[in-house]
Order: structure tokens, then C-alpha cells, then sequence
């Protein structure tokens, strides 16, 4: 079945489902992880050596990416915390050798491994690109909660656009230099051949450098008053109109009517505004804490990519047959575990593999 971009359905999980969407975020934050389960199955355990066979059967150049090591780091550092496989032995190819470690998929195992393949067949045709500088983190974890946390700003922002400050606030995410961590990943996504392709971007405020501001409340109810003035309504018309735009004091003053010049009309005006804030319905804030992110084309297009995941998750079979209609080929798995390794390389130091 084909896939389009910009796909509609926005599924909701259960708790449990939603448990295995972010452990499926986890495993396939890098190619080498969703290219070694590619290979394994339910049915017998494949000792290190057999499936390094398999790999470099169905996807001839891997070798290259792919090593001997790689495969019991990727079992006890993924697949085994996850419980996506297990640990058997098998007799060993070579006489009088104990017998080999091997790796048999389990039924959550045979559920990400087509999702992993998923996510590189899109990523190579929608991105051209690994997915690990969105998903990925260095010395990860599987109690880090870096990709889940990547994919809920992701559809945050998707919602509507939101201040910087609102997420570092956020509950539900992490700290702040996580933050920042992601939306500088986000804001320099750049395709293999190296065009830009920013799933978000961060827009500053009009108002100047150091220089404060207020806008309106996204979402926030129309205050009530009783002693309210035309100047006051005009206030609550002006921010509520626009609630992306942030404006400065001055600004306010000159487009509701009060007078600049005279003192106590500007601190009638701040105290206006204090008011509408204790109410919930302004902001205030400097311009680098009223910087707000928006979603792009880009961040739309990779929401679309994880939305057939979470559909197959919660049983629709639309989005099965987009999961079962888009496996890897050979090529394009072999480019994006290609790029994944050059940006691992580059990260350590090393030249990229040609």
C-alpha cells in the first residue's frame, strides 16, 4: 500500500499501548539496531555468526556497518532490556567450542522488527537521512527518555506553536538543557546530501533585544470584570486578536489610548496587565524567553512517518497495510545505516566511511 505524507489520523493510545510506542521510539533510534533485527526471528535463535550470514545475504554491503561486536552489545544494550528477544545457545560452528550465544525475536520483537524496517524504508525516501540526530543521544540509556521526549515536542508543536519557556515548563519533558538539546537537533536537520530540512524553527519576538513583552494566552478564557473600562476592553481585544504577537508597553499604550507621557497611565496600563496575567490570559517575559517554535513542512512529514506506527499499535488496518507496504529494500537500508555510521564517526572523530 502506498504511503502519503502528511498522513491525517491522529490515533489515541492507551497507557500500555503508549508504553510500546516510546519502547519502539527507543529501538529505532539508530539504523544499526533496526538493521540487526531485520534478520532475527521468533521461530529459531541465530548465533552472532549466523546472523551476520543472514545480514550479509539480504543486504550485501552491510558488512561494512555492521561487525561481530556489534551484535551482543545491540542484544544486551537494546534487545534484551526491551524484552524484544532472548538469549539461547546453539552447538558451535567450530568443533570443541562451547556451545554459541544466539538470539530468538519475542512476540513484542516480532512487532518492532516491522516497524523498525518501516522506519527506514520512509527515512531513506522521505528524508534520505538516518534518524538517529532526531531520535538518537549519545551515551544512551534505555531508562533515558530522549526519543519519547524528541517526539512529544514534536507533536506539541504540531498542535500549535509554543514558547520555548512553556517547554522547559512543561512537565511532561525534560530539563532544560534537554530542551535545547532537541531543538537545536530539530532546527538543524539537514537531508544526506546536506540540504537543510528543520523540522521546527524558532521565531523571536518583535519586541527588542532585553526588552519586554506581553501577548495573549493561547487557549485561555475571556476575563470578566465588572469595572471594566474602554481602554481595558481594548487591551483584552488588542492581545486576544493575535495571540502570537508580542507586543512591548509602548505599543500597547499607543494602539489602546493610553498616554505614554503620563506616568500613572503607563502604570495603570502595567497594572492591567498584571492583572490580565494573574487571571491567566497574558504572558510577560523578555524576548529570549518569548521565543516560540513552530512546526515545519519537514516536522509534519516525520509526524507522518510515526503515525501509521501508532495506528498498527491500536489495530487499524489502514495503517497496517501502509506498515506490511513499506519494508526496506536493500539500497535503502544499506544508505541510511550508511549515514547513521558516518554521523556516529564524525561525532567520534573519525573520517566517514566511504
Amino acid at each position: 500500500m502506498k504511503f502519503h505524507s502528511f498522513f491525517s489520523m491522529v490515533f489515541v493510545l492507551t497507557d500500555e499501548q503508549e508504553q510500546l510506542f516510546k519502547e519502539v521510539l527507543m529501538y529505532i533510534s539508530n539504523e544499526r539496531k533496526s538493521a540487526l533485527i531485520q534478520v532475527l526471528d521468533s521461530d529459531s535463535a541465530l548465533s552472532v555468526s549466523d546472523s551476520l550470514d543472514k545480514l550479509s545475504e539480504r543486504f550485501p554491503t552491510v558488512g561494512r556497518y555492521i561487525t561481530k561486536n556489534h551484535i551482543p552489545t545491540i542484544f544486551y544494550t537494546a534487545l534484551s532490556p526491551l524484552e524484544l528477544a532472548a538469549l539461547e545457545f546453539v552447538p558451535s560452528r567450530q568443533a570443541r567450542r562451547e556451545d554459541a550465544k544466539a538470539f530468538k525475536l519475542t512476540e513484542k520483537g516480532k512487532k518492532v522488527k516491522r516497524y523498525a524496517a518501516f522506519a527506514l524504508e520512509r527515512m531513506a525516501i522521505e528524508f534520505d537521512q538516518s534518524i538517529y540526530p532526531i531520535l538518537g543521544t549519545t551515551n544512551s540509556t534505555y531508562d533515558n527518555v530522549r526519543p519519547q521526549q524528541a517526539v512529544r515536542l514534536l507533536y506539541l508543536v504540531n498542535e500549535c506553536p509554543v514558547r520555548v519557556q512553556e517547554l522547559i515548563d512543561d512537565p511532561s519533558l525534560t530539563n532544560r538543557a534537554s530542551i535545547y538539546d532537541i531543538l537545536i537537533r530539530f532546527t538543524s536537520f539537514k537531508d544526506g546530501q546536506g540540504n537543510a530540512m528543520p523540522l521546527v524553527e524558532i521565531r523571536d519576538p518583535k519586541s527588542g533585544e532585553g526588552m519586554k513583552g506581553y501577548h495573549w494566552a493561547r487557549g485561555s478564557l475571556m476575563p470578566t470584570t465588572t469595572r471594566a473600562t474602554e481602554r481595558y476592553n481594548r487591551l483584552i481585544t488588542t492581545l486576544s486578536s493575535n495571540p502570537d504577537r508580542v507586543w512591548t508597553l509602548h505599543e500597547l499604550a499607543r494602539e489602546c489610548g493610553y498616554a505614554i507621557s503620563q506616568k500613572g497611565q503607563t502604570r495603570y496600563l502595567s497594572s492591567n496587565l498584571d492583572r490580565l496575567e494573574s487571571k491567566g490570559n497574558a504572558v510577560s517575559g523578555y524576548s529570549h524567553e518569548l521565543r516560540t517554535v513552530h512546526i515545519t513542512d519537514h516536522g509534519r512529514r516525520f509526524i507522518s512517518l510515526l503515525e501509521p506506527i501508532r495506528g498498527d499499535i491500536v489495530g487499524d488496518e489502514v495503517s497496517k497495510g501502509i506498515i506490511d507496504g513499506n519494508q526496506p529494500t536493500p539500497q535503502n537500508l544499506v544508505r541510511v545505516l550508511g549515514l547513521y555510521v558516518n554521523i556516529k564517526n564524525q561525532e567520534r572523530g573519525y573520517q566517514p566511511v566511504a
